[in-house]
């Protein structure tokens, strides 16, 4: 079995006359790496996703493992699905923290707070032992869960001291407050915020349309109707974004701000604060909700097919499996980062007519934003 090759998005920005004439994404993502897994034993794919997938490898797990489960006609114990859902948001929130203590620190000239993001990421890995001590989370039909409440509070606890100064005041609510607020610069995310509103960039970027929540039934149905669905997922209407701006552009703060600024870099910014703000708390939640549940002991059945999702901090994740005689005979996924990222989305319309001056400025700032969740390059020819 082979380990999942290096990743990157790189945005290449043509100018002339002064301004931006041309956008284009050059995607080095491992989206063949699905095709290359046919004919192999689905279990023993199964166990390694995590390794095939490493970028958000607790959702990609979890949406392997659903997909196979649908397939089998496996009902799991919902306690197995709720600690699914709830390792899956804690590796969101510990993204949506490097977001800002590290790739961050470099947009508006601070120095990023590895030590900061490596402390919280180490405590919310340890939420999977905490749950399934067995170390068998990526058992079909769930492993032996046995929450360690103890350790489970510990880590809540330090997961809030981390995140204490990041959290949005309950106060602001709209668009002066979150001003006022960011003034103060007393955090990563307040930086930001003051960043974008003084260079005159909250208004950029402005997303043509937002992705829904999108269900299995709607990635069956764009599988099966376009050939080139996972490496460019689309709606009907057109490419749509994925990720924070989509989940919380109902919330009051990010409406506001959309109201007056419309679902551009402010938005985008302060959509990831909002879930930061909250997720603490979902999380803590999520996890009371988990009960004990014997591990899943059935043989899987020589054949099937499903549809699993799972979301991350970037949107919705899905995968789909096939499989026959015990062996895969297909294996799509679709990322979130396609959705976001597609080659006529955003990513490449919005620089288009950007002032030279000020375009590989504003095209890193755009991509961090978007986050395509590799590492990613901009460049400017032309100048």
């Amino acid at each position: 079995m082979f380990g999942a090759p290096e990743e990157r998005v790189d945005l290449a920005l043509t100018v002339a006359d002064g301004a931006v004439v041309s956008a284009r994404l050059t995607s080095q993502r491992a989206l063949a790496i699905t095709g290359a897994l046919a004919g192999r034993p689905v279990e023993d794919v199964l166990k390694r996703v995590p390794l095939l997938f490493p970028l958000c490898a607790q959702a990609q797990q979890a949406a392997a493992l659903a997909a196979v489960e649908a397939g089998a006609g496996l009902s799991i114990a919902p306690d197995h699905h709720r600690a699914r859902v709830a390792l899956a948001l804690a590796e969101a929130l510990e993204g949506h923290a490097r977001a800002l203590w590290v790739e961050g620190a470099a947009l508006w000239g601070g120095a990023p707070d590895v030590a900061a993001w490596a402390q919280l990421r180490r405590a919310l890995a340890s939420l999977t032992p905490a749950l399934y001590p067995d170390g068998d989370a990526g058992r079909v039909g769930g492993g032996r869960l046995a929450p360690d409440e103890a350790r489970i509070q510990l880590v809540l606890e330090e997961v809030r001291a981390a995140l204490a100064l990041e959290a949005l005041p309950e106060q602001v609510v709209e668009l002066a407050a979150l001003t006022r607020w960011s003034e103060q610069r007393a955090s990563a995310g307040a930086k930001m915020v003051a960043t974008v509103l003084e260079r005159g960039w909250a208004d950029l970027a402005p997303s043509p349309r937002l992705c829904p929540e999108l269900s299995a039934q709607d990635i069956l149905r764009g599988l099966s109707s376009a050939q080139h669905y996972s490496d460019r997922p689309t709606l009907p209407e057109g490419p749509a974004e994925a990720g924070p701006l989509a989940r919380a552009s109902a919330h009051p703060l990010v409406a506001d701000v959309i109201v007056h600024h419309g679902p551009g870099f402010l938005a985008r910014l302060v959509a990831r604060l909002v879930e930061l703000t909250r997720w603490p708390d979902a999380l803590a939640e999520a996890l009371r909700a988990v009960a004990p549940a014997p591990a899943h002991t059935a043989p899987l059945p020589g054949e099937g097919e499903g549809v699993g999702l799972a979301d991350t901090g970037r949107g919705r994740l899905a995968h789909r499996v096939a499989w026959a005689d015990g062996k895969v005979t297909r294996w799509d996924r679709v990322a979130p980062t396609e959705w976001t990222h597609h080659p006529d989305g955003v990513a490449t319309r919005a620089p288009v007519g950007w002032p030279a001056a000020e375009a590989e400025a504003r095209a890193r700032w755009h991509m961090a934003l978007l986050d395509p969740c590799v590492p990613f390059g901009v460049t400017v020819e032309g100048a």
